[in-house]
């Protein structure tokens, strides 16, 4: 089978708007969650701690496209995967297939309308059908782009982005195309929204601290990114530049709760990806968690964690970026597998920042600031309401060690 490698990113997130800047945040451990104000006419305020993309304007970021046409998360998939084709040096009628996740999409779009229509005038706008179905970001893309090849969306709730870039893999792997374009974006900040995730009491009202003692909930996010993967010998007689080849995936279905994670479903997915990478546990330098800060996830994570990596897992650094730039639902993998690239292209472990003292059974370190570390393969994980579990293997294409002790 062929082999597949990460040529371009593109990225629009709470610690920046660009590859440099993204890495320097990371490395920095700064956070990007602060307390925000989510107001709506004939509803009570509401403030809580989120991660929001700074100093967005569509009609700055994304010239040449009506702000008016899509909405913010289109707008998000327009401006990644404009940035993704530039950086790999790529266009869109060398784009073979464009598969974007997504969560909510664009539920902003839903709201105002509906608020339009049981508290205005009545009038819903004519575009408010077409802006907010689960595929308009990849159908903006894919016109923007001129990309006519495969196109789909992925809604797989915080699953989304892994199974959109395992998909894309997947047909580069066995020979159906050579170029495609994958990755998720995330638009969730409305009133109702945010008021909904609340009403589960599973949001932190401070911020968000994965694997520690005191963690109080998660913290919503917003942002995109996208990323050109390719044929690997194809790339590099393209001497394109090379961030990393995925060297396998591993997806499992709980089949148990809508709501609550399970533990032999996370474990399944570790251990299918061990398999599909053809790499032993200790082999495996540095783990992106899926880690919210929820009472639920952490510790079953960490358990099915200890039960697949058993000795071995005292050696990988095991760290949730969460605590940076918060979760971003449908687009969280593509995020989280972005700070492991970055740890890889910059040899540092990206922090768990906002852990205090770790949970009882974990027994993997956990670093709070960026410690200089080689990462040679990396798994990022994403576990998923509705039971939905996916990790992904990266692996430096220009070396191979065994870590094996």
């Amino acid at each position: 089978m062929r082999r597949v490698a990460i040529t371009g990113i593109g990225l629009v997130t709470p610690l920046g708007k660009d590859w440099n800047a993204f890495c320097e945040a990371l490395a920095s451990g700064r956070s990007a969650i602060q307390p925000t104000l989510f107001s709506q006419e004939n509803m009570a305020d509401l403030t809580l701690p989120a991660a929001m993309v700074e100093e967005f304007d569509p009609r700055v970021d994304v010239p040449g496209v009506k702000a008016n046409s899509w909405d913010r998360s289109s707008h998000f998939a327009i401006y990644a995967a404009r940035q993704a084709a530039q950086n790999a040096g790529v266009t869109g009628d060398g784009i073979e297939a464009l598969i974007l996740g997504s969560s909510t999409t664009s539920i902003d779009t839903v709201e105002e309308n509906y608020q339009r229509y049981f508290c205005g005038n009545g009038r819903m706008s004519p575009m408010a059908v077409a802006k907010s179905m689960p595929n308009a970001p990849v159908s903006a893309v894919s016109i923007d782009l001129g990309i006519s090849g495969i196109s789909y969306a992925v809604a797989s709730a915080c699953n989304s982005a892994n199974q959109a870039i395992i998909n894309a893999a997947t047909m580069i792997q066995h020979g159906v195309i050579d170029t495609a374009m994958a990755g998720a974006v995330e638009s969730n900040f409305t009133h109702g929204n945010v008021s909904a995730w609340n009403a589960m009491r599973v949001l932190s009202q401070d911020t968000c601290r994965p694997f520690c003692t005191s963690r109080s909930g998660l913290v919503l996010g917003e942002g995109g990114v996208v990323f050109v993967l390719e044929d690997l010998e194809r790339a590099q007689a393209q001497e394109r530049r090379i961030y990393a080849e995925i060297t396998g995936w591993g997806q499992s279905s709980d089949a148990q709760s809508m709501t609550t994670p399970y533990q032999a479903g996370i474990e399944k997915a570790l251990r299918t990806a061990l398999i599909h990478a053809d790499i032993a546990p200790c082999e495996i330098d540095y783990i992106n968690a899926h880690g919210t800060g929820t009472d639920l996830n952490d510790p079953t994570e960490a358990a099915a964690l200890d039960q697949v990596f058993s000795r071995a897992l005292t050696n990988i650094p095991v760290t949730s970026t969460k605590g940076m730039h918060g979760h971003l639902l449908g687009a969280s993998g593509a995020i989280e597998l972005a700070a492991t690239l970055a740890g890889m292209e910059h040899s540092f472990v990206p922090p768990n920042v906002g852990l205090q003292d770790q949970i009882e059974g974990s027994k993997f370190r956990s670093p709070i600031i960026a410690e200089p570390y080689t990462i040679q393969t990396a798994m990022s994980a994403s576990y998923a309401f509705g039971g939905h579990n996916s990790v992904l293997v990266v692996t430096r294409h220009d070396e191979q060690l065994s870590r094996c002790r």
